[in-house]
């Protein structure tokens, strides 16, 4: 590649006609982007300051993205998501605590200079931070109030405010794997679960150090046959390690005698004997449940 007085050649087959295909500024919508900034004012320091919280709202926004994320797969047992997605989390907070030091540049005097035009709106407004609040744990439903002219924003912190927490996720994922998560704890859970499920139509069950959200009048028996024949599954096998099991066990029976084949799993559960005496196999808890996966699909990828 050469550059003759000063200018780079572009380089041979690179691509120039997008007529018909998606270019840089059309995939990241930057005619939307770049018209979101409308100074109230004519001084030159105002863009600073509107691109300053924009750009920090839509890190607030990615941070939500991968909050959620952490949440789900904390739910799933996916540690090392989970993981992956606090780390980029704490980058992310990391940027928004360097790019401050842009807005530093301009002195107190010079944003005095035009801050009565803007009224009273605040970055106490801001309603992805108090989102963000409020997923990881800090709720306050006072906070909603702010909100009463913007309803979908007052709707979306309602249901975060009522959603259980990355936190909440962590000491089920703790009580999951054995570690003595206290009862009271756990029970801090029932409340917004109630709520969530008055709205959906669903009831809530106590489980073995977890609190589970179903249909009225149903068990895993029920839903477990449901599935397998809804899907026209080639072969069902469940997990389970308590009480509430013992319907989803004896449905795996049931559809292993209509022939379709079926294993039954109990994760070591000393709770009583009957759950294991349903079982096909046990194994040493949630760790030997992801061995015998592990293995599964070892032996189902060597076959194909």
């Amino acid at each position: 590649m050469s550059i003759e007085n000063g200018v780079r050649a572009l380089e041979e087959g690179i691509k120039t006609d997008f007529s018909r295909s998606t270019d840089y500024a059309g995939y990241l919508d930057l005619d939307t982007l770049l018209s979101a900034q409308h100074p109230v004012s004519d001084h030159h320091d105002e863009p600073l300051f509107i691109i300053q919280h924009q750009t920090s709202e839509l890190w607030l926004k990615l941070v939500l993205h991968e909050l959620a994320g952490v949440r789900e797969n904390l739910d799933a047992d996916d540690v090392s998501r989970a993981r992956k997605g606090l780390a980029r989390v704490k980058h992310i907070f990391r940027t928004l605590t360097d790019q401050w030091s842009v807005l530093a540049t301009l002195t107190p005097s010079e944003y005095a200079e035009f801050r009565g035009v803007l009224g009273s709106s605040s970055g106490f407004q801001s309603y992805q931070y108090r989102a963000v609040e409020f997923i990881l744990g800090n709720k306050n439903a006072a906070l909603l109030a702010v909100f009463e002219s913007r309803p979908e924003a007052k709707a979306m912190l309602a249901e975060t405010l009522q959603a259980p927490t990355v936190y909440d996720a962590f000491l089920r994922f703790l009580a999951r794997r054995g570690h003595p998560v206290p009862q009271q704890v756990l029970e801090r859970l029932r409340g917004p679960l109630a709520d969530l499920a008055e709205r959906t139509g669903l009831a809530v069950e106590p489980g073995r150090m977890v609190i589970e959200l179903r249909p009225p009048g149903s068990d895993k028996g029920q839903a477990l046959e449901t599935l397998a024949r809804t899907r026209s599954a080639a072969a069902v096998m469940y997990c389970g390690d308590d009480l509430g099991d013992e319907p989803a066990f004896r449905a795996v029976a049931e559809l292993r005698g209509e022939g379709l084949p079926g294993l039954a799993v109990c994760s070591g559960s000393t709770e009583v004997s009957s759950v294991a005496g349903l079982a096909d196999l046990v194994v040493d808890g949630p760790d030997g449940v992801v061995a015998l996966l592990d293995a599964l699909a070892a032996a189902m990828s060597h076959a194909s």
